[in-house]
């Protein structure tokens, strides 16, 4: 299945996220993601748009697994092949569409 409302993603929310967390070597949890997308992919904040441009196209024409859905909103996984000139991986992101809500949120990335 597609992600719901994957088209309406927002390239500002993911490079935030990316920025804040999965690429940023001075989280707590994040450094650790961070140092495995720079080793396998060469990614890193400097060239996060590679990242976060993969990441949206994602949500707009992955596939996409609901995980779980509460009083917060619906939860998803979306699985891709990326490629980059020092290597490729998969990449697990992990998303949430808010009840309130009609775009999906980029909660969680790293790759496999």
């Amino acid at each position: 299945m597609k992600l719901p409302y994957g088209k309406a993603a927002e390239l500002e929310q993911i490079i935030h996220k990316l920025e804040t967390y999965a690429l940023n070597t001075n989280h707590d949890k994040g450094k650790h993601k961070a140092r495995v997308f720079r080793a396998k992919l060469g990614i890193t904040i400097d060239n996060k748009n590679v990242l976060a441009n993969a990441l949206l196209d994602a949500a707009a024409t992955g596939e996409a697994r609901p995980t779980r859905a509460d009083k917060y909103g619906e939860q998803y996984v979306i699985n891709f092949l990326l490629t980059t000139d020092i290597g490729f991986s998969m990449v697990c992101s992990a998303w949430i569409i808010r009840v309130d809500e009609r775009h999906p949120r980029l909660v969680s990335v790293y790759p496999v």
